[in-house]
């Protein structure tokens, strides 16, 4: 129902009790006191609000939201949110009496992930020879065109390979040093004395030149302490039809929070708005956004799925992965917000 109708809706209401209130002491008319015609202006207000929707649609995860205002006597609604995949539940409060019986409050929770943003774990990513030169693609040495392949030489009998994702390169490079190097020979191809140091050595060279350099540039490859600057994401939509007009109470830290409206004002994507009052004048999308900023760094100790230490040949091992920019959107927040009925106003009609 637009605003139009809720107002012809309040018309009709006003004119049904015309005549039926005065003072008891003239006489001529029943007794109606302001009580009763407040829960009757409520009754109607209700029914305006029982007949609408808010849809928040969150393009991130493809799904949409659809809040329904499902009211019950004591005038407290429950909102079920049925989403791919699961559901999730908005809570809401609505006071239908006194002042601001026309607005509503709503909530919705925000989740996100840093890694579905970049489209990949930044730890797994498998490092490439001939990076350098070619970017992702390359041969690489003696690999027969499999450009995983980093590193190969013989030793003992063996063939000593090395493909490793961006978190292997710098734990290795990190963690071991010539001496771990024969040990891990040693107890994975047999130890023999006329080999095992110059293989170790070799290796122990390969990390080092392997870091900015050697084909391979595992910095650059991983963003090693380099800021990476990704698309905006869009985080959530809220569309406005004429007559509903809107503010934030609570809103995510780091979003920017956009307006676009089907009679062309609006502010594109990234440039925020104010969040006192929206919309009312025309259907609008409310957007909420946040920047994507990570760098490639270590983050803390790494743990098995029980919760204890990873311990590789005495070492600890550590999690490499995105970090994040500090100033962007939390992976999950809770919006509030106010929804209003408005009507909306003709300059020209005076």
């Amino acid at each position: 129902m637009d605003h139009k109708a809720a107002l012809l809706a309040l018309v009709l209401v006003s004119s049904s009790l015309a005549g039926c209130t005065g003072d008891p002491g003239e006489g001529g008319g029943d007794e109606f006191d302001s009580e009763a015609l407040q829960d009757l202006i409520d009754e109607n207000l209700q029914d305006f609000m029982n007949n609408t929707s808010i849809t928040v649609n969150n393009h991130f995860y493809n799904n949409t939201t659809v809040v329904n205002n499902d009211y019950d006597t004591n005038n407290d609604y429950n909102n079920t949110t049925n989403v791919d995949g699961g559901e999730i539940n908005n809570y809401n409060q609505y006071n239908g009496s006194g002042a601001g019986s026309a607005s509503i409050m709503q909530m919705f929770t925000v989740g996100w992930s840093l890694e579905d943003a970049i489209g990949y774990d930044p730890g797994d990513r498998m490092l490439v020879t001939d990076y350098a030169q070619n970017g992702s693609s390359g041969n690489g040495s003696g690999s027969g065109g499999d450009n995983t392949l980093l590193f190969a030489r013989s030793y003992n009998g063996y063939v000593v390979e090395f493909r490793l994702t961006c978190e292997e390169f710098f734990n290795y490079y990190y963690l071991y040093d010539e001496a771990d190097w024969r040990e891990h020979l040693a107890d994975n191809y047999g130890y023999n004395s006329n080999e095992i140091y110059n293989t170790a050595d070799w290796i122990d060279d390969w990390f080092s030149s392997s870091r900015s350099g050697n084909g391979i540039d595992a910095y650059e490859q991983c963003n090693y302490n380099d800021w990476v600057e990704e698309d905006r994401v869009i985080l959530y939509e809220i569309d406005l039809e004429v007559g509903q007009a809107m503010n934030f109470l609570v809103n995510g830290p780091y979003v920017t929070v956009d307006i676009n409206c089907d009679d062309g004002y609006g502010t594109g994507l990234g440039n925020g708005t104010s969040t006192v009052y929206i919309g009312g004048q025309t259907n609008c999308t409310i957007t909420g956004s946040t920047t994507v900023l990570w760098e490639f760094q270590s983050l803390g100790a790494m743990r098995d799925g029980d919760g204890n230490l990873v311990v590789i040949d005495g070492y600890t091992w550590q999690e490499y992965g995105a970090n994040p920019y500090p100033y962007m959107a939390p992976e999950n927040f809770a919006v509030y917000f106010m929804m209003h009925y408005v009507e909306v106003y003709d300059l020209d009609s005076e």
